[in-house]
């Protein structure tokens, strides 16, 4: 796994655990409402740094690749892509929607880094749903040259 995956997939479980609430057992309502958090937080905060087009183009490019490897992702609502197959099939439990949900987002970052570069897209996505005292995502800029 390159750096860049790694640090995709590192994000993606820090972030799932942020809005899942941490690593304890959860039922399918508990996922399915997480979820739908988690995908509200990428919307409003990414739709600001790559647009409403932009990003909608990257989630449902990331929603084709993840379900392909979790069919469980299915059970999403927000998910729902007209090539999907129907929903009424095998009903998948809470800890395979989870982890597609992880395999989404770093799915996402990873798409994502393709545009904007791989270390934006990793603190982009790192502070999805974190407010500053101001109310908006406050990121510092790390100079290399500081140490």
């Amino acid at each position: 796994m390159s750096d860049q995956a790694s640090a995709s997939v590192s994000v993606a479980q820090a972030l799932w655990l942020r809005f899942a609430g941490g690593n304890e057992p959860l039922d399918r309502e508990h996922v399915l409402a997480a979820a739908d958090r988690l995908l509200g937080a990428l919307d409003l905060d990414l739709r600001r740094w790559v647009g409403a087009e932009g990003y909608g183009a990257v989630l449902r490019r990331a929603t084709v690749i993840a379900e392909m490897r979790h069919p469980a992702l299915r059970h999403v609502p927000d998910l729902v892509i007209e090539a999907s197959p129907a929903r009424n099939g095998r009903v998948h439990p809470a800890a395979e929607i989870a982890e597609g949900m992880v395999d989404l987002v770093a799915t996402l970052i990873e798409l994502l880094g393709r545009i904007i570069g791989s270390e934006l897209a990793v603190r982009l996505v790192e502070h999805v749903g974190v407010l500053s005292p101001r109310g908006t995502v406050s990121t510092p800029i790390r100079n290399d040259t500081d140490d």
